[in-house]
C-alpha cells in the first residue's frame, strides 16, 4: 500500500471510529433515540457498529421493563395506600351513611375506575340495597331506591349468593350481568362479596370504562379493602345495636324512674306516655277493673286517668271515644274487650287492614270513632290483673318490637304501682300527720304557756283537716266551772249564756299573758280570752265530767249544749272537743270547730288525741313551772334573809367589826406601805349612800358638794345581798378615777364579797365544831355515870360550866304544877 493509500486508510478509521464514539457517549448520556450507522469500507468497525446497535437495543428494553416495573410498583403503592385509608376510615368512623360514601369515593379517585358502589343486605338477606355511590349515577340510584335480588340474575347478587368475587373483563361477554342505565359506558366489572364472619353483609361493585381492566393483583387489594369494609360495617352495625340498646335501656329507665316517683295515677299515665311512643297516639288511658279478672270477668272498668295530645288531632267530634275520667264502662258492652289479654298486648298497626277485625268493629272504630290504629296493654300486679292501659291513634301506627317490649317492661312497673298507691297514699297522710306532730310538739316544748305556739299549732294542723276555729278550755280539777282561752281578736258575742263571767278571778299566769291561748282562723267564737264557762250544760263541760272526746257532724240537727245556737250562728257546723289529760286527770280540752259538715272523721280523732296529749303535757309543764319559779322565789326570799340575819350575827359576834368600817390612810405613816389600816366608827361618805342607793359603781369629782376631795365605790354583793360597801378617795381631790380604777374596784369588790363569806362560813364552821365538841364531852361524862341521880347531876353541871350561865336546871314528871317558881 502506497503512502498516500496508507494515509487515506488511516483517516477513514479515525472518521469512522470517532463517530461510533459520539454514539457511546450519546447513549451514555441518556440518549436512548441515538442512531448506529454501519459504515463500510473497514470490516472491523462495522462489526463493532452492530454490536453497538445491538447493545442499545437491549439497553432500551431494559429500561422499558424497569418502567413498567416502576409503574407497578407505583400502582401497588397507591392500591396499599388507598387500602391503608380505607382501614383507617373504617376505623375511626362507626357512622355508615359516612363510612361508606367516602370509602366508595376514595376507592374510585385513587384508582381512576368509572363507578363504585357499595350494596348492604336487608333485614330479610333477600335484597341488596344499594347504600352508596360514586358521580351523578350513584346519586340517582341511590334516590330510586336501587336495589338487586340476591341471586344469579346479577353479578351483585351472584358474588352475595356464592360469597365469592365475580369479574367480568369483558362485560359484552359475560351471560350473567345487571346492565344497567344508569352506567352505560362501562366495559368491565368486578362484584366483590362483603364477608363478615364468613357471613355477607353485602357487596361492591368496581366499574371501568375500559377492558380487561382488572388484574390478579388489583382483585386480592380490592378484596382485602372489602374485607376491611366489611368488619367495619359489622362494627358499625353492632355500634348502632349497641347504641339502639342502650338507648331503650335509658328511655326504659327514666320511664321507670319516672313511674316509681308517681304520686298519683294520672302521674303514671303521663310517665307513660312522656317515656313512649304513646306520645304519638291521640290518646291515652288507665282503666282499671271493678274486681280483678281471674276466673270470671269483671263487670265494668272505670277510667282513673286520661291524657290526649290535642284537640287538632283527635277525632272530629261526634267520632270520639270518651276519655273524661271517672267513665264507667261495662265489659259486656265495650267493643274492644274481646282483644283485652292478661299476657299479652294487642297491637292494631292499621285498623283498615288488620286481619284480625272483623268488619263491624272495623266499622264502628275506623268510620264511627275516627280511629286508624289501637293498643292494649295489661296491668297485672302480682298475680292480678286489674286494668288494661289503652291507646288510640287516628293515623295508621309504625311501632317496633323494642317500642312494644319498652311499653310492656313500663306497664308491667306501673301496674304494681298504681296498686300500692291507695297504700302510698295512705302512708303519706300518715307521714304527713307525723311529721305535724312531730312540729307541733317542738312547738310546744318551746312555749312555757302555749301563748306563742298555738297560731302555729292551728297553721299545721289547718294543712291536714278541715279546720276553722280552734280554741283550747283549762280546767282545775273539783271546779265547777272551766276558762276558755280564744284569739284576743275575737269578737264577744251578743249571745254568749248569761252564766259566763269575766276571768278576773283567773291565775294569775294567765290573766297576765299578752295573747290568748286560742287561734281563729276563719270563723269568729262565741268566747272572748279568760271567759269562765260552767262546766255543766256545754261541749267542753261534757268532754271534762265524761273524760271522753266529743265528735259531731252537724250541730244543727240537734242542740244539745248552751253555746250551739250562738255557733250554728256563726256559721260552725261541725265540732270536735277532746280531753287533756294528765294521769287521771282532766286539766282542759281542745276544741275543733269547722264551718264544713262531717268535716272531722275518727281517722282525725285518732290523730288529735295526740296532739291532746301534748298540749296536755305542756299545760302540765307550765303549771310545774309556775310552782317551781314560785318555790325558787321563796327559797331566794328565804336565803336572803337567812343571809342578812347571818351578817347580822356574825358582826354583832366580832367586836372588832362591830365598829363598822376601816380605813387605809397612807397620810399616817411615812411610806406608802407604811399606811394605817384601822377600823372606825361613823365613817359615811357621799359616794357610799349612792354605791348602796343605786347598786352600782358611784364616783364623786371635783365640786361635788363644794368639797374639792374625790372618792370611788361599789356595793359589796354576795348573791344578790348587798353586806357592805368597798371605796377609795382622795380628800385633796388631785386624783380623777379611771376606767381601769372601777375594773379594779370591782373587781376586788367581787373577791372581797367571797372572802368575807368564806371567812363567815368558817367561824360559823369552828362554832359548830365547838359546840359539836362540848356536846359531845357533856355526853361522854353522862353516859359514865349509871345512877340517875348523877346523870342529872353531872347534865346541869356540865350545861351551866359549858355555856357559862349561873343557873341550869333539869325538871321531870312536867305534868306535875310547881307550888312555886324557882
Amino acid at each position: 500500500m502506497s503512502e498516500t493509500s496508507l494515509e487515506e486508510y488511516r483517516q477513514l478509521v479515525e472518521k469512522q471510529g470517532w463517530a461510533l464514539m459520539d454514539i457511546v457517549q450519546s447513549v451514555a448520556l441518556g440518549d436512548m433515540d441515538a442512531k448506529v450507522e454501519i459504515p463500510e469500507g473497514i470490516e472491523v468497525l462495522s462489526e463493532l457498529a452492530v454490536g453497538v446497535e445491538m447493545m442499545i437495543d437491549d439497553l432500551r428494553e431494559m429500561l422499558a421493563e424497569q418502567e413498567r416495573a416502576g409503574a407497578e410498583l407505583a400502582r401497588r403503592a397507591l392500591q396499599l395506600s388507598t387500602a391503608a385509608e380505607v382501614s383507617r376510615a373504617s376505623s375511626s368512623i362507626l357512622r355508615l351513611d359516612e363510612l361508606l360514601p367516602q370509602a366508595v369515593e376514595l376507592i374510585r379517585d385513587r384508582f381512576n375506575f368509572y363507578y363504585v358502589g357499595i350494596f348492604l343486605l336487608d333485614e330479610g338477606g333477600q335484597r341488596a340495597v344499594l347504600q352508596a355511590g360514586t358521580g351523578e349515577a350513584g346519586r340517582q340510584m341511590l334516590e330510586a331506591g336501587h336495589a338487586l335480588e340476591v341471586s344469579d340474575t346479577s353479578m351483585i347478587g351472584g358474588c352475595v349468593l356464592h360469597k365469592e368475587a365475580r369479574i367480568a373483563l369483558d362485560v359484552g361477554e359475560e351471560p350473567v350481568r345487571f346492565n344497567n342505565p344508569f352506567l352505560p359506558d362501562t366495559h368491565s366489572e368486578m362484584a366483590l362479596p362483603l364477608l363478615s364472619l364468613s357471613e355477607p353483609v353485602g357487596a361492591m361493585t368496581i366499574q371501568s370504562t375500559k377492558m380487561a381492566a382488572f388484574s390478579e393483583g388489583d382483585v386480592a387489594v380490592l378484596q382485602t379493602m372489602a374485607d376491611q369494609l366489611a368488619t367495619a360495617i359489622a362494627n358499625a352495625r353492632l355500634f348502632e345495636q349497641t347504641q339502639a340498646t342502650l338507648s331503650y335501656a335509658e328511655a326504659l329507665y327514666e320511664g321507670s324512674e319516672r313511674v316509681v316517683r308517681a304520686t298519683t295515677i294520672d302521674d303514671v299515665l303521663q310517665a307513660l306516655v312522656h317515656s313512649t311512643l304513646l306520645q304519638r297516639l291521640t290518646r291515652s288511658t288507665i282503666n282499671l277493673f271493678d274486681r280483678p279478672w281471674g276466673d270470671e270477668r269483671p263487670e265494668s272498668m272505670t277510667v282513673v286517668a286520661a291524657w290526649e295530645r290535642d284537640a287538632a288531632s283527635a277525632a272530629p267530634e261526634g267520632k270520639r271515644l270518651s276519655v273524661s275520667v271517672g267513665v264507667r264502662h261495662m265489659l259486656d258492652q265495650f267493643p274492644a274487650t274481646h282483644w283485652f289479654d292478661r299476657d299479652e298486648p294487642r297491637i292494631v298497626r292499621d285498623i283498615a287492614t288488620d286481619e284480625h277485625i272483623d268488619e263491624r268493629t272495623r266499622i264502628l272504630f275506623a268510620e264511627q270513632l275516627g280511629l286508624q290504629s289501637m293498643m292494649i296493654f295489661p296491668l297485672v300486679a302480682g298475680e292480678q290483673w286489674i286494668g288494661v292501659l289503652a291507646a288510640q291513634g287516628n293515623v295508621a301506627l309504625d311501632v317496633g318490637e323494642a317500642e312494644i317490649r319498652q311499653i310492656t317492661a313500663l306497664t308491667e312497673q306501673s301496674a304494681a304501682v298504681i296498686q300500692s298507691l291507695r297504700l302510698l297514699q295512705e302512708a303519706q297522710t300518715r307521714a304527713h300527720r307525723e311529721q305535724a306532730l312531730r312540729e307541733i310538739a317542738a312547738v310546744v316544748a318551746a312555749s312555757t304557756d302555749l301563748v306563742a305556739g298555738l297560731p302555729a299549732i292551728t297553721e299545721h294542723l289547718c294543712q291536714l283537716i278541715p279546720l276553722d276555729v280552734l280554741t283550747l278550755a283549762t280546767y282545775t280539777p273539783g271546779e265547777p266551772e272551766y276558762t276558755l282561752f280564744a284569739s284576743p281578736n275575737m269578737r264577744d258575742s251578743e249571745a254568749a249564756p248569761s252564766n259566763m263571767r269575766d276571768s278576773e278571778a283567773a291565775p294569775s299566769n294567765m290573766r297576765d299573758s299578752e295573747a290568748a291561748l286560742g287561734a281563729e282562723t276563719k270563723a269568729d267564737h262565741f268566747a272572748r280570752p279568760g271567759i269562765y264557762l260552767p262546766v255543766e250544760g256545754t261541749c267542753p263541760g261534757w268532754v271534762i265530767t265524761h273524760r271522753e272526746p266529743w265528735l259531731e257532724a252537724d250541730i244543727r240537727q240537734e242542740m244539745l249544749f248552751l253555746e250551739d245556737e250562738q255557733l250554728v250562728s256563726e256559721g260552725i257546723i261541725s265540732r270536735l272537743s277532746l280531753p287533756l289529760l294528765v294521769g287521771e286527770q282532766v286539766v282542759g280540752t281542745i276544741n275543733l270547730t269547722s264551718t264544713q259538715p262531717s268535716a272531722f272523721t275518727e281517722a282525725h280523732l285518732l290523730f288529735l288525741q295526740q296532739v291532746a296529749d301534748q298540749m296536755a303535757s305542756a299545760l302540765d309543764r307550765s303549771r310545774l313551772l309556775q310552782e317551781t319559779r314560785s318555790a325558787l322565789t321563796e327559797a331566794e326570799a328565804t336565803h336572803r334573809a337567812y343571809l342578812q340575819r347571818g351578817w347580822r350575827d356574825y358582826l354583832r359576834q366580832q367586836e372588832t367589826l362591830q365598829q363598822g368600817a376601816f380605813l387605809y390612810d397612807r397620810t399616817q405613816g411615812a411610806t406608802v406601805l407604811d399606811g394605817l389600816a384601822e377600823p372606825v366608827a361613823g365613817l359615811w361618805l357621799p359616794e357610799m349612800e349612792r354605791a348602796l342607793a343605786e347598786g352600782l359603781v358611784a364616783a364623786t369629782g371635783n365640786g361635788d358638794d363644794g368639797e374639792r376631795r374625790t372618792g370611788l365605790a361599789i356595793p359589796i354583793v354576795l348573791r344578790g345581798q348587798t353586806i357592805g360597801v368597798l371605796g377609795v378617795d382622795d380628800p385633796a381631790g388631785e386624783h380623777r378615777w379611771s376606767e381601769d380604777d372601777r375594773a379594779v374596784i370591782e373587781a376586788v369588790g367581787r373577791q372581797l364579797a367571797q372572802a368575807l363569806e368564806n371567812a363567815r362560813l368558817l367561824g360559823e364552821t369552828q362554832l359548830r365544831a365547838q359546840r359539836e365538841r362540848i356536846i359531845g364531852d357533856i355526853a361522854s361524862r353522862v353516859r359514865a355515870s349509871m345512877d340517875m341521880k348523877n346523870i342529872l347531876q353531872t347534865t346541869v353541871r356540865e350545861l351551866g360550866i359549858a355555856l357559862g350561865t349561873d343557873r341550869a336546871f333539869i325538871r321531870l314528871n312536867p305534868d306535875t304544877q310547881p307550888s312555886e317558881k324557882p
